[in-house]
């Protein structure tokens, strides 16, 4: 609420306490506080309400994108299978993952190149969507170990949100 607003329902809040602090049996002062409080608590609910609106239209509008960033990628069961793999148990190798989700293991490095950060598909030369990350294995180097990154994650929600609402 601007300040215009907020001194004219002021005014008209002290010109109405006065009479109803008289029938209430309290001080106009006090009657005032009150009513400066519940106004103060209604600005606060409206800004909320705003706030969970907002966010709202944000979320639909990144399921909307992320849905037109799926069409064109074409998530294939399996890819999506990889994904909700690693969200379950991140830290897998590209052979365990392929071995958990009952896939070859050239489908797991397939996969970690389009969905990783790097090259992607060879033949769309697209760069990879960025939704799983890989560190090397402190304990064997020429491992990597493979998770979601946060968009990653997201992702999966809004995926998962368009397929079993």
């Amino acid at each position: 609420m601007n300040n215009e607003k907020r001194e004219v329902v002021g005014h008209t809040a002290r010109h109405t306490a006065a009479s109803r602090a008289r029938a209430a049996g309290v001080t106009p002062q006090q009657l005032l506080a009150e009513l400066e409080s519940d106004i103060d608590e209604a600005i606060a609910d409206q800004k909320t309400q705003a706030h969970r609106k907002t966010r709202a239209q944000l979320q639909r509008l990144e399921q909307v994108l992320a849905y037109i960033n799926i069409q064109t990628e074409q998530i294939t069961p399996m890819q999506l299978l990889m994904l909700v793999e690693l969200a379950q148990r991140p830290g897998q190798t590209c052979t365990e993952l392929a071995a958990a989700v009952g896939a070859e293991k050239t489908s797991a490095t397939t996969f970690h190149k389009v969905f990783g950060p790097g090259e992607g598909r060879k033949s769309t030369k697209a760069p990879g969507l960025g939704w799983v990350s890989a560190k090397r294995d402190p304990d064997d180097e020429r491992k990597k170990l493979l998770k979601l990154t946060e968009e990653g994650k997201t992702m999966l929600r809004v995926i998962s949100g368009m397929l079993w609402p």
